[in-house]
């Protein structure tokens, strides 16, 4: 029984399916063969030779007299012989010379009708039952193995796939598609549970982006109302003055000018809204680069940006070489945005660490400023990360989370332990 298992598991569905047919043809065939020797052997008992018949003969001499005679001979010998008339007549006592007698058939009986009733019935059942049951035994044949196939190679992982769209049907996900079985059946399962992990994941997605889409909402309402309410408060006041020109021309422009000052923080802001925005149309296009060669020509750019703030610039890059798959201008725009979050911060040297584990590539970006506070790093996940000093608000910082996103990777807030910030940058290549 386990080695049948075994079997089961181990053959295809097509040559398990030729098995089971096989097997169950011999099995017919014996049986059959078995059955028909069997009623042979049977009628053989019955009547031990079907061919013999027995005649009555009526023996008439020249006086008149007649007598009957039996003989048993075998259907489609010879003639019957005289002699053999003659020794039945001497047998009885009773000469007749063969040229005083009239031999006459009167009756032929085969074997079969000399038998009893009861031997007649078994005699002719016997060879219905030796057409019926081979018959039978095909039609057993063909039902047995269907019905093992479908048990053995069928029924199980149809259960499991029936399951498993029942509790996709129900919208859960949190399940395994298990089938051991090297046959297309186990196929066909392992490709439903991979399946399954993609719509989970596309799932997780699908929720992480709602999710990131009402964080973006609060935020932008929350956001909004501090310059909304700063430019109302100095429309209102301008109109309580003016009523009653209490206000000198300094203090109007003062107040003008900082109207105007919050309603440019106000565009940057709905523009840093609008480009987060338009990421989701932002498609990854990968293509074969040397990274190491992309990390030097971009940190060349680096070493610029910083050296016009005046601040040092460290590189320790452990990429080997070799031709990996990144979209380049993504990855830039992700570096840059962090490179100038680090700029606002650091107070006299940002260090970046290139270098590649498990197929993902790893940018460690870390400035010696204050750091994150304890909300931001709360929130580590979150789309917006709120900062209002010089104007910014962390836009670049939730943009570069939505690409490393994108390109299969993620993007990581901490602290350094001696000091400043620290963002990890993984990238899928």
């Amino acid at each position: 029984m386990e080695k049948l298992k075994n079997m089961n598991k181990s053959l295809s569905i097509r040559k398990f399916f030729a098995f089971v047919v096989f097997s169950t043809f011999l099995i017919v065939i014996v049986l059959s063969i078995i059955c028909i020797w069997g009623g042979t052997k049977f009628r053989n008992y019955l009547v031990p030779n079907s061919n013999d018949v027995v005649l009555t003969l009526e023996l008439t001499n020249q006086d008149g007299q007649k007598m009957n005679v039996v003989v048993e001979t075998e259907l489609g010998s010879e003639a019957v012989k005289m002699p053999m008339i003659i020794n039945s007549l001497e047998s009885s006592k009773n000469y007749i010379s063969l040229d005083d007698i009239e031999i006459k058939v009167v009756k032929v009986e085969n074997s079969f009708e000399k038998l009893t009733p009861k031997r007649k019935f078994a005699y002719q059942a016997t060879g219905v039952l030796m057409v019926l049951l081979p018959l039978l035994f095909s039609i057993s044949g063909i039902l047995i193995a269907g019905f093992v196939f479908y048990k053995r190679k069928l029924k199980e992982p149809l259960r499991i796939l029936s399951n498993s769209m029942q509790e996709i049907a129900k919208e859960n996900l949190d399940f395994n598609v298990f089938y051991e079985s090297d046959d297309e059946m186990g196929a066909l399962c392992s490709s439903f549970e991979e399946m399954r992990k993609a719509l989970e994941e596309n799932y997780k997605e699908l929720w992480k982006m709602i999710e990131e889409r009402k964080i973006l909402q609060t935020s932008v309402a929350h956001d909004l109302r501090n310059p909304i309410t700063i430019i109302k408060g100095y429309t209102e006041y301008l109109q309580e003055n003016l009523e009653y020109k209490d206000l000198s021309n300094e203090k109007i422009i003062e107040i003008i000018n900082n109207i105007n000052k919050t309603t440019e923080r106000l565009e940057n802001y709905t523009n840093s809204i609008r480009a987060i925005n338009q990421l989701d149309e932002v498609k990854i296009e990968r293509k074969e680069v040397s990274i190491k060669e992309f990390i030097e020509n971009a940190c060349n750019d680096f070493l610029l940006m910083t050296k016009s703030k005046a601040i040092k610039l460290e590189i320790i890059d452990h990429i080997p070489k070799g031709i990996f798959n990144i979209d380049v201008d993504v990855v830039y725009r992700i570096l840059e945005n962090i490179i100038n979050n680090a700029l606002r911060y650091a107070k006299k040297k940002i260090k970046i660490s290139f270098e590649i584990k498990h197929n993902f590539l790893i940018i460690i970006v870390k400035d010696d400023g204050i750091g994150f506070s304890e909300n931001v790093l709360s929130g580590n996940h979150k789309l917006i990360i709120s900062n209002n000093k010089d104007g910014h608000y962390g836009m670049g910082l939730t943009i570069s989370r939505i690409l490393c996103n994108k390109h299969g990777g993620e993007l990581k807030l901490d602290n350094d332990e001696k000091n400043g910030a620290k963002v990890i940058i993984k990238i899928q290549i």
